[in-house]
């Protein structure tokens, strides 16, 4: 039994997790057919992830493919299936065209950081991208450093004393590219100490010196930080 294929088989990623196919049905498509829908990831293996029924000729045939995960490319195929009850098998269509689509990958959160010296700072965030291949680390929109998959921490070091720096963090893999900004952190690393002056000596007895000099130095661990809040996701 010959059976029209499927046809203008599209899909569009709804969001980090799922993606929507939508197409039309063979020219002799009746509502007890139905309509098998095969999906790979990347270069793999085809796999079928669903069927579905009550599909109608002329109008277009919908499904919601909620089992995807963020930052990842996906391509999918379907085809058609009848049942003969004279032979009481199904007799399967050739397939539709492929469609691809990519899920967006998610940006980390809940960034904040630490003066841990005048030159230096440590920045914490968290990660719920399942397909990041590195975090890129921006001040004022300008890229200054990378870390590593699955990272939620990075020292920066060499840095300018009694300077702000307003950082955010993105995630990024080749197939999806690079997610929307974290919320902004703004920290400030303090100025280093004065040093001492007016050092001076003082005999004490025969066998003690006793030192003196000015503590010119500000109170320590002055460290001024904030972070924008998080937008809801």
């Amino acid at each position: 039994m010959a059976l029209p294929a499927p046809t203008l088989l599209s899909a569009s990623a709804y969001d980090v997790w799922t993606i929507d196919l939508s197409w039309y049905c063979g020219s002799t498509a009746t509502p007890n057919d139905r309509t098998v829908i095969e999906r790979k990831i990347g270069a793999g293996a085809w796999v079928v992830i669903a069927t579905v029924y009550d599909q109608v000729t002329g109008t277009p045939a919908h499904y919601r493919d909620n089992s995807c995960i963020d930052g990842t490319g996906y391509t999918y195929r379907v085809y058609e299936q009848k049942w003969s009850i004279d032979d009481e098998l199904w007799y399967d269509s050739d397939y539709s065209n492929e469609a691809s689509a990519i899920t967006p990958i998610r940006p980390p959160f809940n960034l904040e950081g630490t003066a841990d010296s005048p030159t230096q700072i440590t920045l914490r965030w968290n990660c719920w991208s399942q397909s990041e291949t590195e975090f890129r680390i921006y001040n004022r929109g300008v890229l200054v450093t990378t870390s590593g998959p699955n990272t939620t921490e990075k020292t920066l070091t060499g840095l300018d004393a009694g300077t702000w720096y307003y950082f955010s963090i993105t995630s990024y893999n080749a197939v999806a590219g690079e997610s929307t900004n974290s919320n902004e952190c703004g920290i400030f690393t303090a100025d280093p100490p004065s040093a001492p002056s007016n050092l001076y000596a003082l005999s004490s007895g025969t066998t003690k010196i006793r030192l003196n000099w000015n503590d010119n130095s500000k109170a320590p661990g002055s460290k001024r930080s904030w972070c924008s809040p998080d937008l809801i996701r």
